[in-house]
């Protein structure tokens, strides 16, 4: 599962507290998403066994990830440190962004793609409404979420 985004990227030390339990660069913001620093390492550990992510800010990616098998078997301590390194070949371009991508998926229930698919754009629309109602754009799988016009 891949989910890929044109933001702002992040550099190291935000990647960094990015993979981290409670780590957020936004607590007590009523800005935007984020704030409690939960949703992306417990998303991602809550369905996949490994998260990995790419983030850039222009043309040097950083990358780091987490690994539950890794951390079981105490290959994995800390957090590593975001290093520089080529986006995978399955990456779109943009400027900046961030891209995490998860592998070892196995505590997703659904076993056909098309159900997958329909589910999560099912979930992102009815979770993202407002935002997409003021123009923020979301693909599943290359198809656009209805936007204002599903208002």
């Amino acid at each position: 599962v891949r989910v890929q985004d044109d933001g702002c990227g992040m550099d190291a030390p935000t990647l960094a507290e990015a993979l981290r339990f409670g780590g957020s660069s936004r607590f007590n913001s009523r800005t935007g998403l984020g704030r409690y620093g939960m949703g992306l390492p417990n998303s991602s550990l809550s369905h996949a066994r490994r998260q990995e992510v790419w983030s850039w800010q222009g043309p040097a990616p950083l990358y780091s990830y987490l690994d539950v098998d890794e951390i079981a078997g105490q290959q994995q301590e800390v957090i590593p440190w975001p290093s520089q390194t080529a986006l995978p070949p399955d990456a779109s371009t943009s400027r900046s962004g961030t891209l995490v991508r998860w592998s070892r998926c196995d505590r997703i229930d659904v076993r056909r793609l098309a159900t997958l698919r329909q589910e999560l754009a099912s979930f992102l629309s009815s979770t993202f409404r407002s935002f997409l109602w003021d123009g923020l754009k979301i693909r599943v799988d290359g198809t656009p979420l209805a936007g204002a016009e599903a208002r």
